[in-house]
C-alpha cells in the first residue's frame, strides 16, 4: 500500500490517483478545512474571496493548475454555480 504524509504531518494510506480529489482530500485536509472557513467567512463577497483562496494553496507551493482547481472543487468552493470554477481559476492563477 501506498502511503502520503498529509498537511497535518500524519501518515496517511494514498487514496485515489495522483491529482485526484480523493488523494487531494486525503494529502490536504488542513487547507481545505482552512478553504472551507474562508468560503463560509466571505459568503457574501463577490469571488467568495478567491484571491484569498489562491493566496492559501500558493502558500502551500501548489503551483499546478490542475491540482489548483481539484483543491477547489474538494473544498466548499467546489459548490459554486456562478460561473465556472475553472474560468475562475485560470484568471486568478495568470
Amino acid at each position: 500500500m501506498n502511503h502520503v504524509t498529509n498537511d497535518r504531518g500524519a501518515t496517511v494510506l494514498a487514496v485515489g490517483a495522483p491529482n485526484s480529489i480523493a488523494r487531494i482530500q486525503t494529502a490536504y485536509p488542513e487547507l481545505i478545512d482552512r478553504l472551507n472557513a474562508l468560503f463560509d467567512q466571505a459568503y457574501e463577497c463577490y469571488g467568495k474571496a478567491l484571491d484569498e483562496a489562491i493566496g492559501l494553496i500558493r502558500a502551500a507551493n501548489i503551483r499546478d493548475e490542475r491540482e489548483t482547481l481539484n483543491i477547489l472543487e474538494a473544498s466548499h468552493y467546489g459548490t459554486m454555480t456562478d460561473g465556472s470554477v475553472m474560468g475562475l481559476v485560470r484568471r486568478a492563477t495568470r
